[in-house]
């Protein structure tokens, strides 16, 4: 599966589909600092999937930062992204389509078909809000402080319906935060079907919504990725590949910690740590691991 059409955290994370795109508040389109692509191989036979998100210290609530550990993932012909947002003066949408103020929150989002009623929300503060223009998308949110510590994040298969004689599933996104032990449900889609795959490759995005912030300005901070499970079983990629698009100011470095991809962010990032950069497709790019596969 070749790299899939950059659609980010836009309005509520802004979790994007349609990539770039619009800002958190819809003024103008965000700067994407690093991408890394995991490879799980084949197609994969999907009931869950999760990675761990670790942030080394907490960040202000002016720093505009958007972390996607999960980004881009192919679901039965979809594209799924899930994360954190992080920015003072962030925008969603109530079903009442009436603007309110989120400036931290947890966010999915879904390419395609704009339909309110294929979303359910979180029961207490959940919201959710969609897009009909040139690149459609479906989006929910829960306001969430996140502070320093470890999040497991989770996309996972629900309950079943069938509507008109025919089968449907949600698919939800929980995060579990290991420092306060407990789990938060974010929201929910409705998928037509019961069997699904997900796609061998599965991204994680770091990113600044507004392309019109100094780049003196982007928040110092460092976080992992990493405990990656599928189908509840721990499942390490066969490799892992980060692209800086050139595009965006130097503001952040990965390399690899152990198992886990740590992430520094800051102003003016120097890549000296990093080896085998090359240009390729607009982008720098290099390899963080690769693992031989059984033959």
């Amino acid at each position: 599966m070749k790299y899939l059409p950059r659609w980010f955290l836009t309005v509520f994370m802004g979790m994007m589909v349609a990539w770039p795109c619009r800002a958190l508040d819809g003024s103008g389109s965000p700067w994407t600092l690093a991408e890394v692509w995991f490879d799980f191989g084949d197609d994969i036979e999907f009931d869950s999937y999760s990675i761990d998100l670790t942030l080394r210290r907490d960040l202000s609530a002016e720093a505009p930062l958007l972390i996607a550990p999960i980004f881009d993932a192919a679901m039965n012909g979809r594209v799924l992204s899930a994360g954190a947002r992080m920015q003072a003066g962030g925008y969603s949408f109530t079903h009442q389509r009436e603007r309110e103020q989120v400036p931290s929150a947890a966010v999915l989002r879904m390419s395609g078909q704009a339909e309110p009623s294929l979303a359910r929300t979180a029961s207490d503060g959940g919201m959710y809000d969609w897009g009909d223009e040139a690149d459609p998308y479906l989006g929910l949110t829960l306001p969430m402080h996140w502070a320093k510590g470890r999040y497991t994040l989770y996309l996972r298969k629900e309950s079943q319906r069938r509507l008109d004689g025919r089968p449907y599933t949600w698919i939800g996104y929980y995060v579990y935060s290991h420092t306060s032990g407990t789990e938060s449900f974010v929201g929910s889609i409705r998928f037509a079907g019961t069997a699904f795959t997900l796609g061998g490759k599965v991204g994680a995005a770091i990113a600044i919504p507004d392309a019109g912030v100094a780049p003196g300005n982007i928040p110092r901070t460092a976080l992992t990725l990493g405990a990656w499970r599928i189908n509840d079983e721990p499942t390490l990629p066969w490799s892992a590949t980060v692209r800086y698009p050139t595009s965006s100011p130097a503001g952040a470095v990965c390399v690899m910690a152990g198992k886990e991809v740590e992430i520094q962010v800051g102003p003016a990032m120097k890549r000296s740590r990093v080896q085998g950069l090359r240009t390729t497709d607009g982008a720098l790019q290099h390899t963080l691991f690769s693992r031989p596969r059984p033959q």
